[in-house]
């Protein structure tokens, strides 16, 4: 049994170890100033692509002005918590106590890594990058197009990305619990409420991609604190075993 408690721990230490070094060389990328120069390149020319596409199609913008309303981030989390419930209610009876607290321990532990972050990136670093459709000029304005002011089509702090924040660890612990069908439901739930801030010029590609490893590196802290209370405290490990038992040796 102490074996099998040392195996959790390692193998979560493994994890967060890849993530760290994953977000190393991309931090190492954009610093050197050859390899920034290709991060601003695929900057410019994602928005380009994105925002240009708006040029066209009314329905489209319609589409992705809304999911940039100003009211969408409640509607977000209406709907990240009903994907939850049909992940935990869709469980076999014997793993809906696990589900219940990956959720309790997710939305909970949210809540310090947002202070945290806020307190990193803007009061201690002090960061304030500029979001695209400050930089540049957007082909389409999506708050003019449709007549509504509040839309969110202008950061002064795009970095890092606060909503692909909130939705990679959100589905990271989805991920941990739910049937497969839910998965993939959390996953477009991501991709559609990541897409509308680029197409509308409130983040880079870089700020998406930083954001993607930036999350994931804390959900595996997260994930290694279980295993270290699961180790040390007896605590019941509320993530699954079967992917360590087939990844890590």
């Amino acid at each position: 049994m102490q074996n099998n408690k040392q195996t959790v721990s390692n193998y979560q230490l493994y994890q967060l170890t890849k993530m760290l070094g994953l977000l190393t060389v991309i931090l190492a990328f954009w610093a050197f100033p050859a390899s920034h120069k290709v991060c601003s390149f695929l900057d410019y020319e994602a928005f380009a692509i994105l925002n240009q596409g708006l040029l066209s199609d009314r329905i489209w913008q319609i589409l992705w002005g809304y999911l940039n309303h100003p009211n969408e981030t409640w509607m977000n989390i209406i709907a990240m918590l009903a994907i939850n419930l049909i992940g935990i209610c869709t469980v076999p009876k014997t793993e809906r106590r696990r589900a219940i607290l990956l959720f309790i321990y997710c939305w909970i532990s949210f809540q310090l890594i947002l202070f945290i972050t806020h307190k990193v990136f803007c009061d201690w670093l002090e960061i304030q990058r500029h979001s695209p459709s400050i930089v540049i000029k957007p082909w389409v304005v999506l708050s003019e197009a449709l007549n509504i002011p509040n839309i969110k089509v202008y950061s002064n702090s795009s970095f890092p990305a606060g909503h692909v924040l909130v939705l990679i660890y959100w589905w990271q612990f989805l991920r941990s619990y739910a049937k497969p069908w839910v998965r993939y439901l959390g996953l477009f739930t991501v991709i559609l409420l990541t897409l509308p801030r680029m197409i509308s010029g409130a983040h880079w590609l870089s700020d998406i991609i930083f954001t993607i490893v930036y999350a994931n590196v804390w959900f595996y802290i997260a994930n290694y604190a279980a295993s270290l209370s699961h180790l040390y405290w007896g605590k019941p490990y509320i993530f699954s075993n079967s992917q360590i038992q087939r990844e890590f040796r």
